[in-house]
């Protein structure tokens, strides 16, 4: 079944760990983060929200965020770096970042999560500006 991909993931680890890197394996969860959902519950969401915040940068955030804009909601994009979709050609995500404003999403880049409180008809979210 990982065939093809073992051989890769295994050369990619034992190069990280010349460098210096220690990788983890198991199995990743949301800690403290139990008013938000993953791209699973995004999919089984009955009806979508007025309002949608995506958490990251990566292509899911970017497909649903432009799904959502389409179908109305306000939508919000996060994300920790400086440059979304990093493993994509840095002029084809500028393009892509120039047309989601033009439909309405707002990407806020080095910025993080802080806290997420529910209140008595949604969520206040806390966001830090990393760096500024």
């Amino acid at each position: 079944m990982h065939g093809f991909t073992g051989p890769v993931l295994a050369n990619m680890e034992s190069g990280l760990a010349r460098h210096g890197v220690h990788t983890l394996h198991g199995t990743a969860r949301f800690t403290g983060a139990e008013h938000l959902i993953d791209s699973a519950g995004f999919l089984y969401l009955e009806h979508l929200p007025s309002r949608i915040l995506f958490v990251g940068g990566g292509l899911i955030s970017f497909e649903f965020a432009h799904i959502a804009a389409r179908a109305g909601s306000h939508v919000m994009i996060v994300d920790r770096g400086s440059r979304p979709l990093r493993g994509f050609d840095p002029d084809l995500v500028e393009l892509l970042v120039t047309r989601s404003a033009d439909i309405g999403i707002d990407l806020h880049r080095g910025t993080e999560i802080v806290a997420v409180h529910a209140n008595g008809d949604g969520y206040d979210v806390t966001i830090d500006h990393l760096g500024q």
